[in-house]
């Protein structure tokens, strides 16, 4: 009843919030399914970490192995850097000290500003996700060992 009543405004100019909300919709659902298929996709090209390493240590003799720690960020734990993969591929050079630092530590200098204000107990809540995972010092510390 309620629908047959405001039929007749669909005429009148109601078609045009309609269309609006109909557009909005499309392009939100297609950028979602787009990036659900380009993560697929991506995850794909990657492939496991796991059987990366194994592959390298197999076939070490054709990878140069050279000075120096790389640092690559990746959004998961358990799938090769694509920068990684392409260094090795295409460049048959891999670092000696290798470090992967997940897509959360990006979030790490925000974090550290509002720990730097709470106390310890604050500190060691989980409200920096990536917090342990990298630690500036030690960090800095493997840098300097690896100069040396």
């Amino acid at each position: 009843m309620f629908v047959a009543a405001n039929l007749t405004k669909l005429v009148r100019g109601a078609w045009l919030p309609l269309l609006i909300g109909l557009t909005a919709f499309t392009v939100m659902t297609t950028w979602r399914r787009g990036q659900e298929l380009v993560t697929s996709e991506r995850g794909r090209l990657e492939g496991s970490l796991r059987e990366f390493v194994d592959d390298l240590q197999l076939d070490g003799s054709r990878v140069t192995t050279v000075d120096g720690t790389a640092v690559f960020l990746n959004r998961d734990k358990e799938t090769v850097p694509m920068a990684l993969r392409a260094n090795v591929e295409h460049n048959s050079v891999r670092h000696r000290q290798i470090v992967i630092l997940p897509e959360q530590a990006r979030r790490l200098r925000r974090c550290r500003r509002r720990s730097a204000r709470r106390t310890a107990m604050a500190r060691s809540s989980s409200t920096c996700p990536g917090r342990r995972i990298v630690d500036r010092a030690t960090t800095t510390e493997a840098m300097h060992r690896t100069r040396n």
